[in-house]
C-alpha cells in the first residue's frame, strides 16, 4: 500500500543494495531480447482500425514460446503471438492513450520485457487515461452490468447533437430496486498521490439521479470516491476532483444509473491524471512523475523484472531485503535516463547463492529534476 506522501509502507524499515540493470531493449542474464517494432512511439492512429502490434525477439540458448502483450503499465493483458513474426492484431482499437509492453517468455520460463511503446489512437486530451470516452468502435471497453430485475439496452448515436460525434443512449425498462442495479464501467487504475478530474456530457430525459465513482472489483467493493448528482438539460458535468489516497490497479470506474427508468445519453467521458502526460512527446513519451511499476511475475521461479519509470534523468538504487530486513543484494546503482527501465533478481544473493523460498522485500530510491522518492515493494519466491 502506497502512503499520501508516495511511499509504500511495508512494516519494516528499509535501508539498500544492485544486479543487473536493463535499459533499452530487455535482457535477460544476456540470453534473450525483446523489442516492440510496431506500432512506433509517438504514432497516431484513427479509432476503430485493426493495430498490428509486433515485437523482435531473439535467443542464444532455448526457443522462444511466446510473446505476449500489455497495455496500463503492464497490468491489462492484449494478445500473444507464439511464432515469428510476433505479432498480434489488435481489433478495432479504441481511442485513447496506449502505453505497451510485450514479455518473452522461453521454454524454462524465463521471461524478458521490451521497453515501452507509447502511441494515441484518435482524439486524446492531455492526461486523458480513460479509453474511449466518446463511445466509438462499438462502445469498448465499456460493460454494461444489470442486477435482479434490472433491464436497460444501450445503443450509440452518431447524429446526436450532446458534444461531438457518436453519445452513448441507455434505454432502461426496468431500473431495479437500487441505483447500482445499472452500472456502466471500464478498468481504471488509480494510484496514491495522484488527483484524477473527471467530467462528461449527459442529458436525460427527465430529471435522473446518477452517481460516478471508482470502486474495488472484488473483495469488499470498497469506493475511494463517489460523486452524486442529477442530470437534466444537455450540459458538461464536472470537473469533478478525486484525490486518491491508496493504490487499486483493478479499481473499477463507473456510471451508476439505476433505480429510475429515465433515459440518458452520456459523451465525452474524460478522466485526466495530473501526473501523467498523455501526449506523445517525440520520440519518447516520459511520466511527469517517478512511479514504481511493481515486479513480474509475481511470484516467481527462476526471475523476475522489478519495473519503474523516471520523469528526468537521475540517479537509482535499487536493494533487496528478506522478510527480517536483513539486504540480500544491491540490484542496481546507477544513473538512468527518463523514461521505463527495468532490472532482473534471479532469486540469488551478493554472493550469486540462491536463496531459499520467501518474501522478498524491495526498496527503490531515485532522484532526479531536483527530487528524491523512496517507494517498497513485496515478492514472492516460490521454488
Amino acid at each position: 500500500m502506497k502512503t499520501a506522501n508516495g511511499i509504500r509502507s511495508v512494516g519494516i524499515i528499509l535501508s539498500v543494495l544492485p544486479l543487473l540493470l536493463v535499459s533499452g531493449q530487455a535482457v535477460a542474464e544476456d540470453n534473450m531480447t525483446v523489442r516492440i517494432t510496431a506500432p512506433e512511439t509517438g504514432s497516431k492512429w484513427s479509432p476503430c482500425l485493426n493495430i498490428n502490434l509486433t515485437a523482435e525477439a531473439t535467443i542464444q540458448t532455448g526457443t522462444i514460446k511466446n510473446v505476449k502483450f500489455y497495455k496500463r503499465e503492464g497490468l491489462q493483458f492484449i494478445g500473444q503471438a507464439t511464432k515469428v513474426p510476433y505479432t498480434f492484431v489488435m481489433k478495432e482499437a479504441q481511442p485513447g492513450f496506449y502505453d505497451i509492453i510485450a514479455k518473452a517468455t522461453d521454454d524454462a520460463n524465463n521471461t524478458v520485457f521490451s521497453e515501452t511503446s507509447y502511441f494515441t489512437v484518435g482524439e486524446n486530451e492531455d492526461g486523458n487515461l480513460l479509453f474511449n470516452g466518446d463511445f466509438e468502435c462499438s462502445g469498448k471497453p465499456w460493460v454494461l452490468g444489470l442486477t435482479g430485475t434490472a433491464k436497460a439496452t444501450v445503443t450509440f448515436d452518431s447524429t446526436a447533437e450532446l458534444y461531438s460525434g457518436q453519445a452513448m443512449i441507455m434505454t432502461i425498462q426496468d431500473g431495479g430496486e437500487l441505483s447500482w442495479y445499472i452500472q456502466y464501467y471500464q478498468n481504471f487504475p488509480i494510484y496514491a498521490g495522484h488527483t484524477y478530474f473527471v467530467s462528461f456530457w449527459a442529458a436525460a430525459m427527465q430529471p435522473k439521479a446518477i452517481s460516478v465513482n471508482f470502486q474495488e472489483n472484488g473483495g469488499d467493493w470498497t469506493v475511494p470516491w463517489q460523486q452524486d448528482l442529477e442530470v437534466y438539460d444537455p450540459a458538461l458535468y464536472g470537473p469533478f476532483e478525486f484525490q486518491c489516497m491508496e493504490d487499486d490497479v483493478t479499481a473499477l470506474f463507473k456510471f451508476i444509473l439505476g433505480a429510475n427508468t429515465s433515459e440518458i445519453w452520456l459523451d465525452h467521458v474524460v478522466i485526466v491524471d495530473n501526473l501523467a502526460n498523455a501526449a506523445p512527446a517525440g520520440e519518447e513519451q516520459v511520466s511527469r512523475t517517478f512511479r514504481l511499476l511493481g515486479n513480474h511475475p509475481n511470484p516467481f521461479n527462476a526471475s523476475t523484472a522489478v519495473r519503474y519509470r523516471m520523469p528526468a534523468p537521475g540517479d537509482v538504487v535499487l536493494d533487496i531485503f528478506d522478510i527480517q530486513g536483513r539486504k540480500i543484494r544491491t540490484l542496481s546503482e546507477a544513473f538512468n535516463q527518463a523514461g521505463t527501465h527495468q532490472v532482473f533478481w534471479d532469486g540469488t544473493d551478493a554472493f550469486r547463492l540462491p536463496v531459499p523460498s520467501g518474501t522478498y522485500l524491495f526498496n527503490l530510491k531515485a532522484s532526479a529534476g531536483g527530487k528524491s522518492w523512496s517507494e517498497n515493494g513485496k515478492m514472492m519466491l516460490v521454488k
